[in-house]
């Protein structure tokens, strides 16, 4: 494709709850939005029956390529079967099944990488302002929502290169006498536990639950729908000052901010570490800074360094797409090296 002005780009984010779909049109240069939507993943059997809603929905009538944004390991650039969902998705059969020339994947948090220059200022929200750097860099990012994601970008030589992890599901290793006690609480069998498991919408339940049965408050909350969004429940509890649910959420932030110094310690993120994902933005009314700072400065002799450190929480809900979007544009732009 010689002439890319006139593009019409399908991009998606494949997540463990949701899909948010999104067309995008290139012209002048620039990306413009055409149409999205988002839709629940337990009314859909598989990514086919999603997408079919979208298209016929958006009444699109032709896409030149499509990337979808997926939560879950990319194996071999062209198939993914999703982490918490029994979703599988192969390039070859969805350029087939839905007539599309190009059809790519990128784990989802890799492709907030290709979207994080889209984002204005008011996208973000500065918990530490660190030292910012500009020239060669390494940004890391995490991703909480329905799972924990991980990725890493290097910036060298004015060109990006985006670095895919798994580290979510590294185990969970405590760092204070209530993480062991949450750790012990759930480990029965010697089975591992991962750091997901409690850095994750239900990771807040998780958080809640074991608190209560050992005794730190009194547990009230009461579901009868087992599809009900328990994080946020928990999260509204807390704004209403239920001591357990305050307890659990400060927990939740404590240990956020411990994975996250653990994470800027093994990369050095002088570009700056970014999180992502549905849980943080929704925490923000209850999330003191000092809180997630306690944990991420709690590493022995590197507390200055990590000060260094700029921390964001990304506000915008479309970044990952906007990073399905642009990596399009970069495999379908003839010999051109974009720089950052």
């Amino acid at each position: 494709m010689k002439d890319i002005e006139g593009v019409c780009l399908l991009t998606a984010d494949i997540g463990g709850t949701h899909s948010r779909f999104e067309i995008f049109k290139y012209k002048e240069q620039a990306l413009t939005s055409i149409t999205s939507a988002v839709y629940h993943n337990h009314a859909f059997h598989d990514i086919d029956a999603v997408m079919a809603a979208f298209l016929q929905e958006s009444q699109a009538r032709h896409i030149d390529a499509a990337c979808l944004a997926v939560a879950g390991p990319v194996q071999q650039s062209h198939y993914c079967r999703l982490t918490n969902l029994n979703w599988e998705l192969n390039t070859e059969q969805l350029s087939q099944r839905w007539h599309i020339p190009r059809v790519c994947l990128l784990n989802d948090i890799a492709a907030i990488p290709y979207g994080i220059k889209y984002l204005a200022k008011s996208d973000l929200h500065c918990l530490q302002q660190g030292s910012s750097v500009d020239g060669d860099r390494v940004v890391s990012f995490l991703g909480v929502g329905t799972g924990l994601g991980q990725s890493l970008a290097i910036y060298r030589h004015g060109e990006l290169t985006v670095l895919s992890t798994e580290a979510g599901h590294a185990d969970f290793a405590p760092g204070s006498a209530l993480q062991q006690q949450l750790l012990s609480f759930y480990r029965q069998d010697s089975q591992p536990i991962s750091n997901e498991f409690f850095l994750s919408g239900q990771g807040i339940v998780h958080i809640y639950q074991a608190m209560g049965r050992l005794g730190f408050a009194t547990e009230r909350l009461q579901w009868s729908d087992e599809r009900s969004d328990l994080a946020r429940e928990i999260s509204q509890a807390a704004q209403q000052g239920d001591p357990l649910a305050s307890q659990a959420i400060n927990a939740f932030i404590h240990i956020l901010g411990s994975y996250a110094g653990n994470v800027a310690l093994q990369t050095l993120p002088t570009g700056g570490l970014y999180l992502a994902g549905g849980v943080v933005p929704k925490l923000l009314p209850l999330m003191k800074a000092e809180t997630f700072l306690q944990g991420f400065h709690h590493k022995a002799a590197m507390q200055e360094l990590l000060a260094t450190i700029p921390v964001y929480v990304i506000l915008n809900s479309g970044v990952a797409r906007l990073g399905a979007a642009d990596y399009l544009l970069q495999q379908l732009k003839p010999n051109t090296t974009t720089a950052y």
